[in-house]
């Protein structure tokens, strides 16, 4: 399904068939925009590598800031990936670990910045995986593919429909229908998170645990 296809079930959902549409084609596409990213961010459907220029001396660097939580990241110079971990874990793990440098073998971030334990003593290239929101916005019409599964794609009509009926400015304003297709949304992909829930998912989610090693 394309952005096109999104757009004409939407209208019909919410009765808006003939010309002049009550909602515009760019706020149907600003919607779908918006649908794929709450997508993306309430169900992890998107998973994404990335590749980061590691360089010795330096421990901390910056995420792509699609990146929803890291999850995996491994230098190509190792055999296993880094084991993802928290400041905290680290402190009680070693002191004046801020200073020890070689082979990095932890990794956990804070605030969209990765940081590596050991600090790297030499140059290398870092691999991280990660939930992501989608790696390009859409443009009407449909000149970009959605990236999330195609089996989700008509669930996306949902929010854009919530978001349409919500404007109390909009002549097709309704928010008991609105909430409906709210409804429908998040028995789809869930609820929205906190940004402080999706701030703990990212330093440490709760399948993952620090595991000791020796240096």
């Amino acid at each position: 399904m394309d952005l096109s296809q999104l757009i004409v079930h939407a209208r019909a959902r919410i009765s808006d068939r003939a010309e002049p549409y009550l909602v515009s084609d760019e706020d149907w596409t600003r919607y779908a925009i918006q649908a794929q990213m709450e997508a993306a961010e309430r169900s992890l459907c998107l998973l994404y590598d990335y590749t980061i220029s590691v360089t010795a001396g330096r421990a901390e660097y910056t995420l792509d800031p699609l990146v929803i939580i890291p999850v995996r990241a491994k230098l190509s110079s190792a055999k296993a990936p880094l084991v993802k971990t928290t400041r905290r874990d680290i402190d009680r793990l070693r002191t004046e670990w801020e200073l020890q440098t070689g082979l990095p073998q932890y990794f956990y971030e804070i605030e969209n910045t990765l940081r590596l334990y050991p600090i790297p003593q030499g140059d290398d290239t870092l691999t991280v995986q990660a939930y992501s929101y989608p790696q390009s916005s859409l443009s009407y019409p449909d000149s970009l593919d959605l990236e999330i599964q195609e089996k989700d794609h008509y669930h996306l009509v949902h929010w854009m429909c919530w978001e349409a009926l919500s404007r109390s400015d909009n002549e097709v304003f309704d928010p008991k229908l609105a909430q409906q297709e709210l409804a429908l949304f998040e028995k789809r992909f869930g609820p929205a998170r906190s940004a402080h829930q999706i701030r703990a998912w990212r330093e440490l989610p709760p399948n993952m645990r620090v595991v000791s090693r020796s240096f």
